[in-house]
């Protein structure tokens, strides 16, 4: 109930989100268009960015369109409730349906007669949406629920802007530079400026994940299965997703994305010169001292300082690096805490910031090594759609021992652009331990 509440008011936000982006983008696009139309006649140039333009616009508008969907499935959801029912679906029977949508694609017709009832008796959609040759798109229905999943366990998308994808490459324009001012003196000739724009290059990859169930299905293990292979599925997307968004280099170890830490060591190869990255006094977690995260505070540039920033870190490195600084200076700084709130573990912010925990940020010490992250990953990282989840079945890959192989596949992209350069630091700065 609690998670499909904080859905609902996420998807409320991105639709005025969303609204303002699209709003933002049109004013642009005239702007051009009008710029073009004294000039008499458009350039090449000009020509291209309008129709980026346009493009953008259309796209933000089918988000608004997708995002009211979602409301009223989540809204729905939501009153279906059942307050017995402590899965991660609204109700039983959505987790049953999905249980079912399971084994009939795995089963490819074999389900019992009592199964085939309960298949039939559920959403129209959801019957229809079934494939007896073994493949399908996760019906709508289940999307809410599997998004839920997906933004308890996936710390990148929950907080990185994520944008839709109409094609498997697709550029996302971003504002590189506003208009400029000028003081000509009485009777001097103003001089004209345009704000200037850079395209985000998007491109997307399959993701894929595989699980074996046992091919002993029975109608009474619907709600089970439901469950399982959701939790299954959310926890595999949104732990590839983190990896890729967080500690992506460009390798094949991260898909070829290239996520903040590739992004921000791309900068320069002198570490010293990235003005978003701060050295930290040693290279091991004991030598790491407050002052060394102070001044990543205190260079954050503010037209990206707002309730978005955050910290992000590794669990362990919280409680056994920040929190000891925190204790330690708690008496002194009242930004940092309460001595009482920190002993009982109630403090979650550090230097009036939010902390967000992530398992894919290191735990372990090592040169040279990007272990907390301050940003506002909405500004700095987009996150592309491409594909929804789709789930297919074989009963070959586990043949020896009579299981089922169910394959989810999913398409996204991943830009992080945020990482400022050698003169200014961007929304996403970052703690580095020294190289020895």
């Amino acid at each position: 109930m609690d998670e499909l509440e904080k859905l609902l008011k996420k998807f409320e936000t991105m639709m005025g989100e969303s609204k303002a982006e699209a709003a933002e983008l049109k004013a642009a696009m005239e702007a051009l268009q009008k710029a073009a139309a004294e000039k008499e006649t458009a350039d090449a140039e000009q020509a291209e960015k309008i129709k980026e333009f346009e493009d953008a616009v259309q796209a933000k508008l089918e988000v608004i369109d997708e995002l009211k969907a979602l409301v009223e499935m989540t809204n729905k959801s939501i009153n279906e409730t059942d307050p017995s029912y402590a899965g991660n679906f609204p109700n039983r029977k959505r987790a049953k349906e999905f249980g079912l949508f399971i084994m009939a694609n795995a089963e490819a017709g074999n389900l019992s007669e009592k199964a085939r009832m309960d298949l039939d008796k559920s959403d129209k959609a959801l019957a229809e949406a079934v494939n007896s040759t073994g493949g399908a798109l996760v019906p709508d229905v289940f999307i809410p629920s599997l998004i839920v999943l997906k933004e308890k366990y996936g710390v990148f998308r929950r907080n990185a802007r994520v944008v839709p994808m109409a094609s498997d490459r697709q550029s996302w324009p971003m504002l590189d530079g506003d208009i400029t001012v000028y003081f000509p003196g009485e009777g001097g000739t103003i001089t004209a400026s345009n704000p200037t724009f850079k395209n985000v290059q998007l491109v997307a990859k399959k993701g894929c994940a595989l699980v074996a169930i046992s091919s002993e299905l029975e109608e009474d293990a619907a709600v089970s299965i439901g469950e399982i292979l959701a939790d299954c599925f959310a926890r595999a997307t949104a732990k590839a997703e983190d990896q890729a968004g967080f500690l992506g280099d460009g390798t094949s170890t991260y898909w070829g994305f290239t996520g903040i830490t590739g992004a921000l060591r791309a900068v320069d190869a002198t570490i010293g010169s990235i003005k978003s990255l701060n050295v930290a006094s040693g290279n091991a977690y004991s030598e790491i001292i407050l002052p060394d995260l102070d001044e990543i505070v205190g260079l954050y540039p503010d037209y990206a300082d707002d309730d978005r920033t955050q910290w992000y870190m590794h669990k362990y490195f919280y409680w056994t690096v920040i929190r000891p600084l925190m204790m330690a200076y708690s008496s002194n700084i009242p930004t940092i805490g309460e001595p009482a709130d920190l002993a009982a573990g109630r403090q979650k912010n550090f230097l009036g910031y939010n902390v967000e925990m992530t398992s894919v940020m290191p735990k372990v010490e090592a040169n040279s090594q990007i272990c907390a992250i301050l940003g506002n990953l909405p500004m700095g990282c987009y996150l592309g759609d491409r594909r929804k989840m789709r789930i297919d079945r074989s009963r070959d890959v586990y043949f020896t021992t009579d299981q089922i192989g169910i394959r989810l596949t999913w398409r996204f992209a991943i830009n992080c652009f945020g990482v400022g350069d050698t003169t200014d630091p961007g929304p996403i700065m970052a703690l580095i331990t020294a190289a020895s």
